[in-house]
């Protein structure tokens, strides 16, 4: 059982490394996307090169002003509502969740080319996603151990001493949320093993 206990933690970690390996390759794509657009706007003739009339420069100098603050008072009150958005597109879950849904694909699409309405709306859904799971998490947490203490019995034997009977799932959530309990508990558990008390 102690095996399986094992093999079950370095399962763990071998997706934990994978989920790191994803974010890094996400990051990396990030950075090439950067760089394309830095290159495309490189190549992209400069006001100067064109016969512009100053009156109309200057509007147009102008109407990039304007649009810039919009967009700055625009993302200062997305990063009010909704705190670390900018971190999500490195979030694998997010990104799985986003292609899950054509219409959270527009969404995302939208929101990527500076379209506040649906960047609230997408980040909006996400919050409410998140919201639910993390409730049901503490249901789903609280259910199991409640069928944990249920399921940990106590049996007599014939010498009037009590012998604890553990339920595997009961040593794998100690092992992982509470190692020091389990370490002080080893002695016993690896008795409660070879007397066939884990269940």
């Amino acid at each position: 059982m102690t095996d399986e206990i094992d093999a079950e933690l370095s399962e763990i970690e071998k997706m934990k490394e994978e989920n790191q390996h994803l974010k890094r390759v996400i990051g990396d794509q990030g950075n090439q996307i950067g760089d394309l657009r830095k290159l495309v706007t490189e190549s992209l003739p400069k006001e100067d090169d064109w016969d512009y009339d100053p009156q109309e420069r200057e509007l147009q100098s102008l109407k990039s002003e304007v649009g810039q603050i919009k967009q700055a008072e625009a993302l200062r009150q997305l990063e009010q509502s909704y705190p670390g958005f900018r971190e999500l597109p490195k979030n694998k879950e997010f990104l799985d969740w986003i292609q899950d849904s054509p219409v959270r694909a527009d969404l995302y699409r939208r929101a990527d080319s500076m379209d506040f309405n649906a960047a609230q709306e997408m980040l909006s859904l996400w919050r409410e996603r998140e919201k639910l799971r993390e409730e049901m998490g503490v249901q789903v947490n609280t259910q199991r151990r409640q069928a944990l203490k249920d399921a940990t019995m106590e049996k007599g034997s014939a010498g009037g001493t009590r012998t604890k009977v553990y339920s595997r799932q009961e040593l794998i959530d100690m092992r992982r949320f509470e190692p020091d309990k389990f370490s002080q508990l080893w002695p016993e558990i690896q008795k409660a093993y070879t007397e066939g008390r884990v269940k």
